[in-house]
């Protein structure tokens, strides 16, 4: 086990990327995306996150293209959300795109960013499904398959219900 000497906040959630680690601080209106070489553990981008003074990140994800920052904008009720994307070499927000749900889990397919309650294209930010509330979790089977779940546990919603999307990535 190594230690790093990283700055003391709450580090939430951590991603992988072109040998960096993602580390991904939830606090609201103060957050920051963190990148540390997965090597040396030298710290390579400390990013803060311009946020509403009611936002604050919920989940980051990562791969050769994109790293992805999922927030809450609706002050912790899930539903809104904004996805905010960052070059994953020198950490330079890309672009951001809102969400009429949270981002509670995203999957990174190549043509599409998968959310818990919303599929959008890559190559335009373009929302191509919402669902106007908001699933608990996603991910990305073996063969390619995309699951998520339907619904928040115990809220009465879509309670058990459980998604999938065959092989392959969204058409619509």
């Amino acid at each position: 086990i190594t230690s790093l000497n990283v700055p003391q906040q709450t580090w939430f959630d951590l991603a992988w990327s072109n040998g960096l680690v993602w580390a991904l601080s939830q606090q609201r209106g103060t957050s920051s995306l963190l990148a540390i070489d997965g090597y040396s553990g030298d710290i390579q981008h400390d990013i803060n996150l311009e946020l509403d003074d009611n936002e604050f990140p919920v989940r980051v994800v990562a791969d050769e293209d994109n790293v992805v920052v999922g927030t809450d904008t609706s002050g912790g009720g899930g539903r809104t959300g904004r996805l905010l994307v960052f070059d994953p070499t020198n950490g330079i927000l890309l672009d951001q795109v809102s969400l009429d749900s949270r981002p509670e889990g995203i999957v990174l397919t190549p043509g599409h960013i998968w959310t818990s309650g919303a599929i959008v294209d890559r190559a335009t930010l373009d929302v191509k499904l919402d669902n106007g509330g908001f699933g608990f979790s996603i991910t990305r089977g073996p063969d390619g398959s995309i699951w998520g779940t339907g619904g928040v546990p115990g809220s009465g919603v879509n309670d058990g219900v459980a998604l999938r999307w065959t092989s392959g990535d969204y058409k619509n």
